[in-house]
């Protein structure tokens, strides 16, 4: 497991490397898991480890769809299906050097069904979604599926 958590940790640059090179178009999807007032934030054990994000990964269009991909990654990220789970919009960023359109949903978990695949996620938290609002290492995607969800 060791091995693997370092090949991530060293692949993660070279990925970023080529994506600031050949800009190419990527599909993502990240999902807002919450509940009445709060969100859970995850920390990754690659890239920037202190920012705070959503569940949430890339996919193929071809293969499936965004809806299927965020069901997906909230399987193998948390190790729980996501429900009720509502789209939120897309939106088009370029911060890591790639064309990168991702879907946004919302959903949520039974907490207790949780189980962090410690390979990806470092650490896990629930905050009320405005305190997280306020936090300076959240993530833009996470602000942008916050806002959309709460109406903020």
């Amino acid at each position: 497991m060791k091995v693997v958590h370092m090949l991530i940790n060293l692949g993660y640059p070279v990925l970023q490397l080529y994506w600031r090179m050949f800009k190419p178009k990527t599909y993502g999807v990240r999902i807002l898991i919450h509940d009445e007032d709060n969100v859970l934030l995850i920390q990754q054990t690659y890239g920037d480890k202190n920012l705070l994000l959503i569940p949430g990964g890339g996919y193929k269009p071809k293969k499936e769809t965004p809806l299927d991909a965020a069901k997906r990654e909230v399987l193998e990220e948390l190790g729980t299906a996501p429900e009720n789970i509502t789209e939120l919009g897309t939106y088009t960023t370029t911060a890591e050097g790639k064309l990168d359109t991702v879907a946004l949903f919302s959903g949520t978990v039974t907490p207790a069904a949780i189980h962090i695949q410690k390979l990806e996620i470092a650490k896990i938290q629930w905050a009320p979604y405005t305190q997280a609002l306020k936090k300076p290492n959240l993530s833009t995607v996470a602000q942008k599926a916050i806002r959309e969800h709460y109406k903020y």
